[in-house]
């Protein structure tokens, strides 16, 4: 039961000390709320791109415009050619008849369309490809070009450039700021740990003398470190619960076409890692203090 009664002590030491600096500790935690909540936003903006990223990449498709009067064999070894490739997920073929109609029915309206394109159908046969990964349409690409009966290729290239570049300044734009975020909260933490160790080192030469061990004196300061990291936690955790829900409710009825990611599980997961970091961040930044300011 002696454990109980240090912790007992170690608690009411920690909220008196809360007390005596409140002005330092509300600062500390609220400063804490706002780096964890800049963090959780930080990777919500990450989730969100790589979720518009994901979008965008399975909606882009490569079509490979055949050569005319291939006969049908040749055009089917083609299209088993394509498939066969392991970048590659889906291949469909598109007749030069199928390809005519939908151009008719997307431009129904413009007769002059419709006369230029009666007779002769200008259009080739093709091969409309979908592959898993976005990043393997250049290499992909040259492959399909290197085939006999291939015409022409198109695949939006420029897009396809743009979206893979998106994707990695993202990654490293989060990873740094993650970083950041982390450095600045241990900082904060372990600087208000350094102050009130200084407010107290009278108390704490006293207490060494009369036979204290270090774990008593030190287990207050830890436990303010802690509960200074996990209010900052809930308080950001709240905003950033309060604040996505809002705005995911606002796009989803302005901007309706503009993808939000909601998969509420990692979300939940994300509130839970961040209630984590603000523990794991208040016990850290309170060992660099007592470790720098106390020799118990």
């Amino acid at each position: 039961m002696k454990w109980i009664n240090h912790m007992m002590y170690g608690l009411r030491d920690t909220f008196r000390a809360l007390t005596r600096h409140k002005a330092m500790a509300g600062l500390t935690t609220l400063t804490i709320a706002i780096t964890l909540f800049i963090l959780g936003a930080v990777i919500l903006f990450a989730l969100n791109s790589q979720a518009a990223s994901q979008k965008v990449e399975s909606e882009l498709e490569m079509v490979a415009y055949l050569k005319q009067d291939l006969d049908n064999e040749t055009i089917a070894k083609l299209g088993d050619e394509i498939a066969k490739l392991p970048e590659v997920t889906t291949v469909k073929f598109v007749s030069k008849e199928e390809a005519i109609d939908n151009l008719n029915a997307r431009f129904q309206a413009d007769d002059n369309l419709k006369e230029s394109l009666e007779g002769d159908n200008p259009l080739p046969d093709s091969y409309r490809i979908k592959l898993e990964n976005a990043q393997d349409s250049t290499a992909v690409a040259n492959k399909i070009k290197g085939m006999q009966g291939i015409e022409e290729l198109r695949y939006g290239e420029d897009l396809v450039r743009n979206v893979v570049q998106l994707n990695h300044s993202v990654k490293v734009f989060v990873l740094i700021a993650v970083l950041l975020m982390l450095f600045a909260a241990l900082f904060l933490i372990s600087s208000t740990i350094s102050l009130t160790v200084a407010g107290r080192r009278d108390e704490i030469y006293i207490m060494s003398l009369i036979g204290a061990t270090g774990g008593i004196i030190r287990m207050p300061f830890f436990l303010e470190g802690i509960i200074i990291g996990a209010t900052g936690s809930i308080l950001s955790i709240a905003a950033l619960y309060f604040g996505y829900s809002k705005l995911e409710m606002y796009i989803s009825h302005l901007l309706p076409f503009l993808p939000i990611y909601v998969n509420m599980p990692v979300i939940y997961a994300l509130m839970g890692v961040l209630l984590a970091i603000g523990i794991v961040l208040g016990a850290v930044g309170s060992a660099f203090a007592v470790r720098k300011h106390l020799n118990v």
